[in-house]
């Protein structure tokens, strides 16, 4: 009788690893069927919105956003804006804030800022602000002008830049053109050794 009892206890002693192991092995098959399945679910939903956006109309896609709040509320608007944009404009703008100097500060810059005022005004914007800055600028001096001179081992000259530039063409020729000046240079006069590069550049016609 002793040895069926030592009998009995030995064999429950032996089943408690064996539970043990069942039980580490179930919960890992239950971590990887859990771990597969929520890999599954997120790839289809990624697959599923990368095909909703692709099924929508050319346009801004924002994530999130209404459609109603990025389309336009009045087609025309867009169309009518495309089609008042010409190449005739933008030449005759261009030529006309480019026409007489206007240095930045002076009384050229004001008066053009007004006119650009006053064309937002005349195009149909509400409200057109000119802010005042004040702010440090450079200007020529043209009683001692900015030039640069090459001078050899003697201080002879040998070059000297023009104080002026070279009228190209008639409607360039205005009273008010700024010299050329070194607008963000301290005052002074600089000396400096010459450095020659050489270089060759080769061109391969095809």
């Amino acid at each position: 009788m002793m040895y069926q009892v030592y009998s009995t206890e030995t064999m429950v002693v032996e089943k408690k690893p064996a539970a043990k192991k069942m039980f580490i092995y179930a919960l890992v098959l239950l971590t990887v069927v859990l771990g597969i399945g929520i890999g599954i679910a997120i790839g289809r939903l990624a697959i599923c919105s990368h095909e909703k956006r692709e099924l929508k109309p050319d346009g801004v896609l924002l994530p999130g956003i209404s459609e109603a709040l990025i389309k336009d509320g009045d087609p025309t608007i867009g169309d009518d804006l495309i089609q008042a944009i010409k190449s005739e404009n933008i030449a005759e703008y261009l030529r006309n804030l480019t026409n007489e100097p206007h240095l930045a500060g002076t009384s050229a810059d004001k008066r053009q800022a007004e006119e650009l005022r006053d064309f937002w005004l005349h195009v149909g914007l509400d409200h057109v602000t000119i802010t005042p800055y004040k702010v440090l600028l450079s200007y020529p001096n043209n009683t001692e002008p900015n030039f640069v001179q090459l001078l050899d081992n003697n201080q002879t000259i040998l070059y000297n830049s023009p104080l002026n530039e070279t009228i190209i063409r008639p409607e360039e020729n205005k009273t008010d053109v700024v010299p050329p000046f070194n607008a963000y240079s301290a005052p002074g006069d600089e000396y400096v050794r010459i450095t020659l590069v050489l270089f060759i550049v080769i061109y391969i016609h095809l």
